[in-house]
Parts: structure tokens; sequence; C-alpha cells
């Protein structure tokens, strides 16, 4: 393969990054900020300011201390009393409650308190914390396909990473899906030069990576270790070699990496400290039962279990949330049907199907199909590691009961770009003009159409969606209530905000946008006695409807019998529905 040198490939590559990263910060001001965010952002901050970590452990810190840390130098506070109110351990009477009022209010503080200039500034302070990620996972992704498929494929990878949809639209938020991508990614190909050389400089660089994604969403290390077995067996098979893990050049690498992650997490959790008997980590039923086994007096356990020596305790209760979480009934939604009671093994197949463009969808399945016979040929084991890692967390994810965003199967998409980097490659550089005229206008129409999806990219779907996109996915995949100022930007909405009912998917305040009469679906998810009131309230002066097209989804069939024989006025945006309740039939 033709080289170009390294001041021509590396500035390449940085403008492609620089362009992608410029599309991602002129998103920051044009979508309102999402639910996920306002507790991101508020968690975060309760750790850099307050030094505690009691909002929520669902999530580690890292990723979130990334997106708190510039809005707390440019001012950001919750201040002494917010904490004593909110801020408690979980083995605080009132500790979950609190907490759970306590994400949501603390992030709408943060970003609603003060006037439209100090909510604009917290929201792209908190937004660029996850821009370096984005650079990170580009770089990492160039670097690597450069070495082992050469310049021009590490070219065409970078070219579909830094224009693909949903990479964009995760790399714009202020959440920890992008961050926990990027360092997946760095994980992974660290972890591929540990296998192929356990040095000491390898197994620091891949202990570093495996603790920082640790501690930056639980999922991550979860990810990782889908992947570890099958890039272990691909290594075996091809080198004729079987991987022994006890040897003591193995042994002292394992060592280092568990040291380095367990300083790591400490680290990241403010180095705290707490008994033995915490909540969600020993339990009075496991105490009861450890006393039988050790046959120890009433005294003796209380004595042992009050040791204060368990570090992280957090971390702990974060991971029996999230196996709360994984067992968990979820309001999913696909192909029209909502999923109360469980996933559907297709859900996340669907959903990259619909959601990635179709060129690059037909350049993945051909760089998959040649890059697999060339590693048959050759026996290169680490050029079908992206292939293999994608393909074996898209047959997990069949298996995931939390269908309720692709968001959710992230790390597979800087993957998929290196599969079309290289079927991109061998189109264009094929002998044969009529397969280079065919891929450069498949190139052509991906570049138009990511260039149309700007600057909503979280709504972005391709043509086999069709004009109703909201029939086949909604949540994260579709409305995270980002286009409630972009609402503001029709006259029918704008000048008729003293007369309209809004129902709103997202948790930003409407009120501080202007709107009168609203309800936050979110705020009534547990709420038996919420529903959608049709017709002119003369009262409050109410003669239109604007409602999240989610939410009409999960209205009962009678319910949306009758709404339709309202007057729709317009679709507002991609995301919201306009009625006039003067002409309800």
């Amino acid at each position: 393969m033709n080289s170009l040198t390294n001041k021509i490939f590396y500035c390449i590559i940085l403008i492609l990054l620089l362009i992608g990263s410029l599309r991602i910060i002129t998103t920051y001001d044009k979508l309102t900020v999402s639910p996920d965010e306002l507790v991101h952002v508020a968690t975060g901050l309760e750790l850099i300011e307050n030094g505690t970590y009691y909002l929520e452990a669902l999530h580690p810190p890292f990723a979130r201390v990334s997106v708190a840390i510039i809005p707390y130098l440019m001012g950001a506070r919750l201040g002494d009393e917010f904490y004593s109110e909110y801020s408690h351990p979980f083995n605080h009477p009132d500790g979950y409650k609190k907490s759970f009022e306590g994400r949501n209010f603390g992030g709408r503080l943060i970003f609603f308190s003060e006037g439209l200039q100090n909510y604009k500034k917290m929201l792209i302070s908190s937004r660029i914390g996850v821009l370096p990620y984005f650079i990170l996972a580009g770089m990492v992704i160039a670097i690597w396909t450069r070495k082992h498929l050469g310049d021009y494929v590490a070219i065409y990878s970078t070219l579909f990473y830094s224009t693909l949809p949903i990479i964009l639209a995760n790399s714009g938020l202020a959440t920890t899906d992008m961050p926990m991508c990027a360092l997946f990614i760095c994980t992974l190909f660290a972890f591929v030069n540990w296998l192929e050389i356990p040095s000491f400089k390898n197994t620091i660089l891949f202990g570093v990576f495996f603790a920082l994604l640790t501690i930056t969403k639980f999922s991550g290390p979860i990810f990782f270790l889908i992947v570890a077995a099958p890039t272990i067996i691909v290594k075996d098979y091809t080198t004729g070699l079987v991987s022994r893990g006890f040897t003591i050049a193995r042994v002292k690498s394992v060592a280092i990496i568990s040291l380095i992650t367990f300083l790591t997490i400490w680290v990241a959790y403010n180095f705290e400290l707490a008994p033995l008997s915490y909540p969600y980590f020993l339990t009075p039923e496991k105490i009861a039962t450890l006393k039988h086994v050790l046959n120890l007096s009433e005294e003796g356990i209380t004595k042992i279990f009050s040791l204060k020596i368990l570090p992280f305790p957090e971390l702990f209760h974060g991971l029996s949330d999230l196996t709360d979480r994984v067992g968990y009934v979820y309001a999913g939604y696909i192909f029209g049907k909502v999923l109360i009671y469980h996933g559907v093994w297709y859900f996340f197949p669907a959903a990259a199907l619909f959601k990635s463009p179709i060129p690059f969808l037909c350049f993945t399945g051909l760089g998959s199909c040649t890059l697999f016979k060339q590693f048959w040929s050759q026996k290169n084991w680490k050029i079908i590691i992206p292939l293999i890692s994608a393909f074996t967390l898209l047959l997990a994810s069949t298996t995931f009961n939390m269908n309720i965003g692709l968001r959710h199967l992230l790390p597979i998409f800087p993957l998929l770009c290196i599969m079309a980097g290289y079927g991109l490659y061998t189109s264009l550089h094929n002998h044969r003009l009529l397969i280079k005229l065919v891929a450069a206008l498949l190139l052509g129409i991906y570049l138009i159409t990511t260039i149309n999806s700007h600057p909503f990219y979280v709504s972005y779907f391709n043509f086999l969606a069709g004009k109703t996109p909201e029939d086949i996915l909604i949540d994260s995949d579709f409305d995270i209530g980002q286009e409630l100022e972009y609402a503001l930007t029709f006259p029918e909405v704008y000048e008729n905000l003293d007369n309209i009912k809004l129902y709103y998917s997202g948790l930003a305040d409407p009120k501080f946008f202007g709107f009168k009469n609203y309800v936050l679906y979110q705020t009534e998810l547990h709420n038996k006695d919420f529903k959608i009131e049709l017709g002119v309230n003369k009262e409050l002066g109410e003669k239109y409807l604007l409602i999240s097209i989610p939410l009409l989804k999960l209205l009962s069939a009678e319910k949306r019998e009758a709404l339709e024989k309202c007057k729709v006025i317009r679709k507002i945006g991609q995301t919201f529905m306009f009625y006039s309740m003067l002409y309800c039939s």
C-alpha cells in the first residue's frame, strides 16, 4: 500500500477531526439540554465541589467530572444548603429519596437558576468536556489503522468516523456515552498490543486505559470482557500458540494492571472508606448468614462489620444499582410496539440498520468481507480484531433488556468505521473504472446525507425509515427533548405561547423559555392519574396543543382516536406535533 509522510498523514487526520469538531461545536447552542445531561453535570459538580458522590452512583464519576469541571471553573455552584438537603449516604434513612430529587433539581439549578446567557454558558461549557474524547478516539483509530492497514484506509476510516451522525450526536452531548466509547476503543487496541508484546510499556498503557474505562461507565469493562475472549481465541488460532495466563510475566502484568485499576478507582471516588456493613454491599441478611457460617457472637459480628475498611463504597452501590437496572423493565419501543415487559433480540441490529447512512452500511459490508478474506489468506490476527469485536458486541446486544437507545451500543461504530474505510479503499483503488465511479457516487451521497443531518444528528434516520421514523424508534434514538428551543423559531409557536398547552418529553424548564402551561412527562411517569387533556381550557387560555411525538406513541387507542379528530396545524421540527384545540370534532 502506498504511504504518505507523517507530516501529510497527520495533517489530513487533524483536518478531518477539526471539521468534525466544528460540526459538533455548532450544535451546542441549538439543542436544548437533555434529561441525562442535567443529572451528569449535577453529580459531577457534587464530587468536585462537595467531595461526595451521593446524588447518583449508577455511573462512575470520570465522565461526569469531565462535563462538570468547566462549568465549575466558570462559576457553577450548588452550595452548602443544597448538599445538606439532598446529598446523603445511601445508608441515610432518606438517602435514596433525597438523591433522586436532588440530581434533577441540582441540574436545573445549574442551568436555569439565572438568565439565558448563563444557560448558554453552562450548556456549552459542559458539552465541550466531551470533545477531547471524540478527538482521542479519532486519533487512536487513525494510528492503529495506519499501522495495520495502511495510510489511505486510516484516512478513509477517520473520514467516516468524523462524519457519522451517531458519533457526532453523542459527541455533542454532556453524557457518558462518548467518553466510554472512546476509552473502550483505546483499551481494546492497547489490549491487542499487550497480547502481542506484554512489555512494561504496553502493560502500563493497557492498565491506564482499562482503569479509566472502569471509572467512566460500568458497561465499559463489561463490553471489554465480552470482546477480550474472542480476541484471544483469534490470536491463538492464527499464531498456533495458546495464551498462557499464568506465566510469571503475565502474572506480573496482571498484578500491575490490577494495582493501577484499584488506585485509579479509589482516586476517582475521593479515597472514600466505609464500614463493611454499608448497604448494597453487605445487607443484614448476608451478615446473619455470615454469623451462622463463621460461628461468631453478635458482638463479634458487630465489631467486624463496623470496621471502616471498605474502599470506594459508592462503586459497590453503583454496581448494585446496575444489577437492578439490567433486570428492570424499561418502556422500550420499536416498530410501533411498546416493550413493557421485556426487550427484543432485534432491537439493536434494527436500530443500527435504520440509523446508519445506507452508503456507510454498503462500505462496511464490503470492507468486512474483503478484510475477512485478507485475514484468512494472511493469518494476520490483528487486522480482524475490529470486525470480530463489533460482531461480538452486536451479537451480545441481542440479549440486552435495556432497549432504549442505540447509544448503549455506541462502541461498535468506530470499529465499523474501520470496516467502511477498508471497503472504500478497496473500491477506489480497484482497477475497474465502474467500481471506482460507483464508490465515488456512494461517498458523495454519504457526505451530502451527513451534511443535511446537521445539527439534529440525534434524530437522524436513513431513507429506509420513511417520513415517519418515530414509527420505528423513539426515546434517545429520536427525542431527548432537544428541540424545545428550536420550536420557538416557528411563528405558530412563538406567537401563541400564552395559548399553548405543552406536553414535553424532556426535563428542561419550559417556563424558562416562555411557556406558561406545560406538563413534563418524565416527572409524571409514575403518576397513575397522568393523562393528556384535550379541548379548550378557557380559564388558562389554552387553544393549542404542542406535544412531543414520542408521547403520542404512548397514548391509549382511545386517546389517539380523540386526538385524530383535532386539527393538525403542522409538524414542528422533527419531534413535536402542533394541534388546534379549537377544531376538535
